[in-house]
C-alpha cells in the first residue's frame, strides 16, 4: 500500500499543469530588462530588443490589469515601443499568447516568432489583433521563447500589451527520472 501512495505521489508531482504570466505582481512602470518571473516552478524571463520592459495597467483588460510592452528608452512615451521577448528556461508544450492594445492605434497585424532553446526563430505566425483592449488569443506549442512585434504602419509601432495563458511545460527530467522506478517499486513489493 505504501509503494502505492509513493507512486501516486510522484504521479501527481509530475502532471503537467497549466500556469498564467499576468504579471500582476510587477510594479507598474519601465525598467531594465531581462525581468525574471517564475509560476509553478516555470521561469520566463522578459525582455525587448533594445533591453527595456514596460509594465502597465489595462493594455488587455479581460485578463488584468498588468500587461507587458517592450520598450525602446526608460521613457514612457509615444514612438518608443520595441519587439517584446519572452524566453522560458524550459520548452513548452502549449500555452496561449494574449495580445491586445487599450489605445486601438495599431488595428494591424503582430507577428510572433517562435524561439527555440538557443534564440533561434523555428517558425512565424501573423494575426491581426484588433482595435479593442479586448485581446487575440493565439495557442502555440512546442516552443522555448518568442519575439513578438507590430507590422502596423502606426506610428506608435509596437504599442501592444501581451501576456501567456494556459503554459504547460514539459516535465523535468529529474522527475521524468523518478518516474521510471515507479514500476520497480511496485514489481518489488508483489515479491
Amino acid at each position: 500500500m505504501r509503494t502505492i501512495a509513493i507512486a501516486v505521489a510522484l504521479l501527481c508531482s509530475s502532471s503537467v499543469f497549466a500556469v498564467d504570466f499576468g504579471f500582476e505582481d510587477q510594479t507598474v512602470g519601465v525598467v531594465s530588462g531581462p525581468v525574471f518571473v517564475t509560476e509553478g516552478g516555470i521561469t520566463l524571463s522578459v525582455t525587448s530588443d533594445d533591453g527595456y520592459v514596460a509594465f502597465l495597467d489595462s493594455e488587455i483588460s479581460e485578463y488584468g490589469s498588468i500587461s507587458v510592452l517592450g520598450k525602446k528608452t526608460e521613457t514612457l512615451g509615444l514612438n518608443l515601443w520595441s519587439p517584446t521577448i519572452y524566453k522560458f528556461d524550459r520548452e513548452i508544450i502549449s500555452a496561449t499568447l494574449v495580445a491586445g492594445d487599450d489605445g486601438g492605434d495599431d488595428d494591424g497585424d503582430f507577428v510572433v516568432e517562435l524561439l527555440d532553446q538557443f534564440g533561434a526563430v523555428t517558425g512565424t505566425i501573423q494575426q491581426n489583433y484588433g482595435t479593442s483592449n479586448t485581446g487575440t488569443s493565439i495557442f502555440l506549442n512546442n516552443f522555448w521563447g518568442a519575439r513578438i512585434y507590430s507590422t502596423s504602419p502606426s506610428n506608435n509601432l509596437n504599442s501592444f500589451g501581451s501576456e501567456w495563458r494556459d503554459v504547460e511545460a514539459v516535465p523535468e527530467p529529474m522527475t521524468l527520472a523518478l518516474l521510471a522506478f515507479v514500476p520497480a517499486f511496485i514489481r518489488r513489493r508483489k515479491k
